[in-house]
């Protein structure tokens, strides 16, 4: 059994190494086709379902230059869905195509996450988080999940309103 463990580790070296010598666009392209499964099934991190050199030497990495070097919404999408979802990758994808209803999804999750994370943890609300989570939930075409996320939203909004979470300016909220 160990022969064949072998046998697969240095057929995936040997298909990284040829794979860096690809045009920029074929290795884009491999990249996409890879982390598909990932990103179709939701089955979670690229880095989890993949095996470990294929996503460190070749998945990620690809992705990451492309999204440093084009405008475009496919890299973002990728690093923000299959990799650890990341409100910079998630809002560039957005940006790019705000039709995008998954990545508008987790947008909004990531979003609220973080405007409930920092109005606990640092006694902050960010204003700006706040109208972009509007935003994006209001781009959502599934009618129940955009109620879903705005009854979060709206919770999360009258949570902050009690004395108990409207911390003086400058001071962080007590335990």
């Amino acid at each position: 059994m160990r022969g064949h463990a072998d046998e697969a580790v240095r057929a995936l070296w040997a298909f990284i190494t040829e794979a860096s010598g690809w045009s920029i666009r074929r290795r884009h392209q491999a990249a996409v086709r890879i982390a598909e499964p990932a990103l179709n099934t939701g089955s979670g991190l690229g880095s989890a379902v993949l095996p470990d050199p294929l996503w460190t030497e070749f998945v990620e990495p690809t992705p990451q230059d492309w999204a440093a070097a084009d405008d475009v919404a496919l890299p973002h999408r990728l690093l923000g869905l299959v990799d650890r979802p990341t409100y910079r990758h998630l809002s560039r994808a957005h940006v790019f195509d705000p039709d995008d209803q998954l990545v508008a999804h987790r947008l909004a999750v990531i979003l609220i996450r973080d405007i409930d994370f920092s109005a606990v943890t640092l006694g902050e609300v960010d204003l700006a988080k706040l109208a972009e989570a509007e935003r994006v939930i209001a781009t959502l075409q599934d009618h129940q999940l955009r109620q879903s996320l705005g009854a979060r939203l709206d919770g999360l909004r009258e949570r902050l309103a009690t004395p108990a979470h409207t911390p003086e300016p400058g001071t962080k909220p007590s335990a």
